[in-house]
């Protein structure tokens, strides 16, 4: 029981970021509906008087696949893995790809969970190597970088912590977490060699015939947020300001290369082999690795800026509308970090000795400022079209950082009953959404939303439900 509960810890920890989405938003089609769940994107929302839907708890309801699935009963694979391990075939199977897609999505019970490749060839050819399906005859998908549950790549002061506290201080808005990022890339094979060694012979010197690269960090995150409204003539101004500072105890950059160099003869079978890997780390208890290394720390931090403007439906001459609402976010506006470390850099030459050389660099600073924001505009406009029928319309755009998105949605409600659904495009990748809810009182009620993401390395789509209940507190 102690593992089991063991596990159930790890996957909750990894998985907090996921667990934080809203389910209105997803049952909206990722439409942003102007309340503390736009907040992230525009500090003016942050004291924003909400509507009393959307937010709440949402419940970690893919933890119930590893029960009811027999593919993915934890429990029964830890207390007797014998029927996993023995026979052939064995008489149980774990479906590793089908848990792994369900850790990194505990928001969503996963309904058509993913299946694992039953043989693996690995293939060579001008656009690198590739793991390839058999018997599904495609190659996976190996770039980890698409499963962003951990958080954003982290030297950066933009972290996204994997959970966090919220308390508020008169109209100031305080937020202190913790964050731990991680974000590898998957290694990339330069497609010249391949070209070169087509005949057997490598005539050429490959200094970076195979690359990659990975990243991680963690530390504690604090923001302090403001916001305040300021009424002109019929309209309602919403202006808010943000800091966001981390303070980094442990960073790791490291990278890598293979060298591929022609050898007594022009055979393939004759080449020479070396590599180099470099690694920058940054921790306080560096030292203790051995002499040369130093300790380190990181830190930085980024402003955000907002306004938010709520005007009447009487202002626009339009009856049947209740409340219009635009909003303004820049995030990100200056950003500007440190990490203090060391470098150690190895190389392998096969033409200089047999061993290894590793060089040890301490008291090394990485970071800067950079000016590079994440712009989002959006509008909302309420309707009453009678008959007890309320709808709400949304729209948003999104641009800056290598993002241009765009959604619209709507949402209807009659009586207690609420039905959602919405459409957008992010980054070239069209996304649909679908949801209801029940609300029976402000503040309390439930929500409901189909989710979909990329099922991870073999491609294809995962659906599932994704559940969130409001208390009113």
């Amino acid at each position: 029981m102690k593992r089991l509960l063991s596990t159930i810890g790890l996957v909750v920890a990894l998985s907090g970021a996921a667990i934080a989405q809203d389910v209105r938003s997803l049952g909206l089609g990722g439409a942003l509906v102007p309340g503390s769940s736009l907040a992230p994107f525009n500090p003016a929302y942050l004291n924003y008087p909400s509507d009393g839907r959307g937010g709440g708890l949402t419940l970690p309801v893919g933890l119930i696949n590893f029960f009811v699935n027999p593919q993915m009963n934890v429990l029964d694979f830890l207390s007797n893995r014998s029927p996993y391990l023995t026979g052939n075939p064995p008489a149980k199977v774990f479906n590793f790809l089908a848990a792994f897609d369900q850790v990194t999505h505990l928001n969503s019970f996963i309904l058509n969970t993913a299946s694992a490749p039953s043989e693996l060839s690995i293939n060579l050819s001008k656009n690198g190597i590739t793991l390839f399906d058999v018997g599904a005859n495609k190659p996976l998908n190996l770039d980890f970088s698409s499963l962003g549950s951990f958080g954003t790549p982290s030297a950066t002061s933009g972290v996204t912590p994997i959970f966090s506290v919220p308390f508020s201080i008169g109209p100031v808005a305080i937020k202190i977490g913790v964050f731990a990022n991680v974000t590898p890339t998957s290694p990339r094979l330069d497609p010249a060699i391949v070209a070169d060694v087509s005949d057997g012979n490598l005539d050429s010197i490959y200094n970076n015939a195979v690359t990659a690269s990975a990243q991680a960090a963690a530390g504690i995150t604090l923001d302090i947020g403001f916001s305040t409204p300021i009424q002109v003539d019929q309209t309602t101004v919403f202006v808010g300001a943000r800091g966001n500072g981390f303070f980094g105890l442990a960073f790791v950059d490291a990278s890598g290369r293979v060298i591929v160099k022609p050898g007594s003869t022009p055979s393939i079978g004759n080449a020479k082999i070396g590599y180099e890997y470099t690694v920058f780390l940054s921790s306080p208890f560096a030292s203790n690795l051995g002499a040369g290394y130093s300790n380190g720390l990181g830190f930085g931090g980024s402003a955000d800026v907002g306004v938010v403007a709520d005007m009447p439906g009487s202002l626009l001459g339009v009856p049947e509308l209740e409340k219009f609402t635009v909003g303004l976010g820049l995030i990100g506006v200056v950003e500007a970090n440190t990490w203090t470390g060391t470098t150690a850099t190895t190389t392998y030459d096969p033409d200089v000795g047999p061993n290894a050389i590793t060089v040890i660099t301490p008291n090394v600073t990485r970071g800067g400022i950079k000016f590079n924001p994440l712009i989002t505009a959006n509008a909302a406009g309420k309707f009453s079209v009678g008959g007890g029928l309320s709808v709400l319309a949304l729209a948003d755009i999104q641009l800056g950082r290598g993002n241009f998105n765009i959604h619209i949605g709507a949402e209807v409600q009659w009586t207690l009953f609420v039905v959602r659904a919405g459409v957008g495009l992010e980054n070239g990748r069209f996304r649909f959404g679908l949801g209801g809810g029940l609300e029976f009182a402000p503040g309390i009620g439930m929500d409901l939303a189909l989710t979909a993401h990329p099922t991870p390395f073999v491609g294809g789509t995962s659906f599932g439900i994704a559940v969130a209940v409001r208390f009113g507190f």
